[in-house]
């Protein structure tokens, strides 16, 4: 019988953005079990949690509770990037869920089908993500396919990776290289066998030749979709962006690159160990909440 799993979708709560937390919240509900959890954290204040609330208010009464607990710490609170949505999305999983396998969601980014956790889960792998496009291929082997550059709309490791490195580097700010410098931490660690890994399927063409098999398994916005032109795709990721960096940011983050650089130390995730707070949303698909 397999390890019960936890997923953690990340959202800013922006209005433009809750039709695609809707789907993905519908979707991943789908694809996982009864004894299985879901979580959604809100990177914001009192007023992004009410949006979020409202957005997903179908599923309100039976599948969300409110973690009371974090929503009374939410005055004054703005925007503190993605690290530390993400690492909240950690916390709630290790910390009110004994799953084994844990997914890192963004909120535009779903499954298509129950199989494709599993691509994650059977995999010999602690550590995957999906990942597509022949320009960041490097090679793909019987157990696993390798990526020059990693894409961070889903993450996959298993409880034994955070319990030895931690989460994300919240210094990063709004967002960039976060995902990517976790990666490479895991990896550091010798917890997976790349930097950059993903189920070897990931690597195989589809139909046309085109399109990498994770379209097939994943939707992703970030994914070009089928037709859709070079300017239109730009357009497109360009109307749904949250994050705008500047010189300054960029700075900031390679300085960060360049010092975690062959680190593998163990990085803190938890709300009272940096204190930072975040609103939160969980699921009930299983007995025990975030709120317990």
């Amino acid at each position: 019988m397999r390890h019960p799993s936890a997923v953690a979708i990340s959202t800013t709560g922006d209005e433009h953005r809750m039709p695609l937390l809707r789907q993905a919240v519908e979707n991943w509900t789908r694809c996982l079990r009864a004894e299985d959890s879901l979580f959604v954290t809100v990177d914001g204040g009192a007023s992004d949690l009410i949006r979020v609330r409202e957005a997903v208010g179908r599923w309100t009464s039976s599948a969300f509770r409110v973690a009371a607990s974090r929503e009374d710490r939410l005055a004054g609170v703005r925007r503190q990037g993605v690290a530390v949505n993400k690492n909240t999305g950690l916390e709630l999983m290790m910390d009110n869920t004994k799953a084994r396998h844990l997914f890192l969601s963004d909120d535009d980014t779903w499954p298509l089908y129950a199989q494709s956790l599993d691509k994650h889960i059977d995999s010999p792998l602690r550590h995957s993500m999906v990942c597509w496009g022949a320009s960041r291929l490097t090679r793909s082997s019987k157990h696993f396919a390798e990526w020059n550059w990693p894409r961070g709309v889903m993450l996959y490791v298993d409880r034994r990776v955070v319990t030895e490195v931690g989460g994300m580097d919240e210094r990063f700010g709004a967002g960039g290289h976060e995902h990517a410098e976790w990666s490479m931490r895991i990896h550091n660690a010798g917890l997976s066998p790349v930097e950059f890994p993903s189920p070897s399927s990931y690597a195989e063409r589809g139909v046309a030749g085109a399109a990498t098999r994770a379209g097939a398994l994943w939707h992703c916005e970030d994914m070009r979709r089928q037709g859709e032109s070079t300017a239109d795709f730009a357009s497109r990721k360009r109307s749904l962006t949250t994050i705008e960096r500047g010189a300054a940011d960029w700075t900031r983050i390679h300085a960060i690159m360049d010092e975690r650089k062959g680190d593998a130390s163990y990085v803190a995730f938890r709300a009272h160990d940096n204190g930072r707070a975040s609103a939160t949303l969980s699921s009930n698909l299983t007995s025990q909440g975030a709120d317990k």
